[in-house]
């Protein structure tokens, strides 16, 4: 059984030891802003898989999916 976290930034930090894999969804843009996801140590967390690259229908923004898991 999966629980999932969706965030913000702070929610992330505090929950990051807690979780063996993550979902993330990448935009293809930069943006300003004070809130980010946390960097990922390579050491902690592999590369499971990656989808992508696909577009936003409406902004045109591309975006691909990444699912890491936990180094044990």
């Amino acid at each position: 059984k999966e629980t999932f976290l969706i965030g913000g930034e702070n929610i992330w930090r505090q929950s990051i030891g807690f979780v063996d894999k993550i979902y993330l969804t990448r935009v293809n843009k930069e943006f300003e802003g004070d809130a980010f996801f946390p960097t990922l140590d390579d050491k902690e967390w592999e590369l499971e898989q990656y989808q992508g690259v696909f577009q936003d229908s409406k902004s045109g923004l591309p975006f691909y999916y990444e699912t890491y898991k936990k180094r044990w």
